[in-house]
Parts: C-alpha cells; structure tokens; sequence
C-alpha cells in the first residue's frame, strides 16, 4: 500500500504540517476542484483524499493572474499550501512550464520519471498536456529498509516497485 511505504519511508523527525489557512492569511473556499486557497493574485486547488490520485491530497488547479506572473506570488502560495498539507501526501497536476518549475523547485518530481531533470519535466508535460508529480518516495530509510525486507516487488536494479491497487467497489 502506498500509503504505508509514505509512512515507512518519511524520514524521522520530519514535521507533518497542519497549519491553518487563516494563520497563513489565505482565503478558503468549497468548490468542484477541491478547497480553493486565496491569496494575492494567485489560487491553488487541493482535492482532500482524492480518490484516484496517487496521493492523498492532490493539486488540481494552480493559477497566477496575469497581472502577478513573475513577481513569486505563485510560488509563495505554493509554499504556504505546502505548510497545511505536507507535500510527502500531495500530487499535483502541472500544466504549464512555471507550475511544472514551481513544483520541481520544491523536490516533485514526475510520477513516470523520478528522476527526470527540469526541462524533462517540461518536456512531459507538453507531451500529454499535463504531468503528475510527486515528492520521491524515501526508501532508504532504516524503516523502510526493515518493514520492506527481502520483498521481490523490485526493478531491474533492485529498487522498490510502487505498486497501486485499484478497485472498482469503495
């Protein structure tokens, strides 16, 4: 389960967030997309225990207005975001080149490509319009390490294999 191999794999000591939107001076609002944070010219959608993402919580709408492109508003929403929900349980659905670079900036990576550098990450999302990421797994943590063991869910190069499962009941 995904959801244990995050909690296995986090590293000790590290903050979960649960910071409130007002005491980071952001506006809340329910809609379609999710909770709808505020703030100076920028909005950023969270879908709480989205179901078919492959995190808990998942980005669905990052928008900067025009007028504000270019100054950090986008990003210094991003980093507030970031201090509600801890971006270990966070995807995001990065649809243009600054959200895709927002995004990297603060360690998410594409799901497909771990690895992929910046422009390959551009270079994804212009592919298919969109491309998901997410903060790496840690698996190399001692409690990864022993709640893993010697499972054989492994890749050519003996690194864990994230393995989702999909139902069609609830």
């Amino acid at each position: 389960n995904a959801q244990i191999i995050e909690a296995l794999s986090k590293p000790q000591g590290e903050q979960a967030y649960s910071q409130s939107a007002e005491s980071l001076g952001l506006t809340v609002e329910n809609t379609p997309l999710g909770k709808m944070y505020h703030d100076d010219g920028a909005r950023i959608a969270v879908m709480e225990n989205a179901k078919y993402a492959p995190r808990n919580n998942s980005i669905t709408d990052f928008v900067v207005d025009e007028d504000a492109r270019g100054k950090g508003i986008g990003g210094a929403l991003l980093d507030k975001i970031l201090k509600i929900y801890n971006k270990n349980d966070v995807s995001a659905a990065a649809s243009s080149e600054p959200s895709v670079a927002a995004f990297y900036r603060r360690g998410f990576r594409p799901i497909s490509e771990p690895q992929a550098s910046l422009e390959r990450s551009v270079e994804l999302m212009k592919e298919d319009s969109s491309v998901t990421m997410v903060v790496p797994l840690k698996t190399d943590t001692a409690a990864f390490k022993e709640w893993f063991g010697d499972s054989k869910a492994v890749d050519a190069d003996g690194k864990p294999l994230v393995v989702y499962h999909g139902t069609g009941r609830n």
